[in-house]
């Protein structure tokens, strides 16, 4: 019965994680080379996997109906095994356990390609705002030419954010 519970759940969050698509939350921002994710595929990946092992700890101590003595005249036990090592070989879960890691790999990275691709625009915005030093901008002389250019790099941003909205 409690393999048939683990089995269910597997089911259960496989059918949430294929029909919803906004079941997790990312936070996305700039990295070195490519857009960042906070958090990243690898730790979803971990809590998965504690999640599952987690499960099947829980299921896996609940006492088993053999262990209650009254029941000892009405039943003959020549081996058992544990909910764990039942659930490790049941194909059923073994499918929506690897569908679930593998949704949720394929997910991310189709996020990963996207955010890269639409947010390449303003990475060339985020570098600049790295860099801005406000107190040396003022410090140096600058020329009309430099005015001029300083104020067209500023539109060419401000031209680039609106086209996202």
């Amino acid at each position: 019965r409690l393999v048939k519970i683990v089995v269910h759940a597997s089911i259960e969050f496989f059918q949430r994680v294929d029909m919803s698509n906004k079941m997790f939350i990312i936070h996305v921002a700039f990295g070195e080379q490519n857009m960042a994710f906070e958090p990243c595929l690898e730790d979803f990946l971990k809590v998965l996997s504690e999640m599952w092992s987690g499960t099947i700890q829980v299921v896996n101590s609940v006492p088993s109906f053999l262990t209650v003595r009254q029941y000892d005249p009405y039943i003959t036990v020549h081996g058992t095994q544990s909910v764990e090592s039942i659930l490790q070989r049941n194909r059923e879960f073994q499918h929506f356990h690897t569908a679930i890691r593998e949704r949720t790999q394929s997910d991310i990275h189709m996020a990963q390609r996207y955010s890269d691709k639409n947010f390449a625009v303003f990475r060339k915005i985020h570098e600049y705002g790295l860099k801005w030093n406000e107190e040396e901008y003022l410090a140096t002389p600058r020329t009309h030419e430099d005015l001029a250019r300083d104020m067209a790099t500023m539109k060419g941003f401000q031209d680039d954010l609106e086209k996202f909205k």
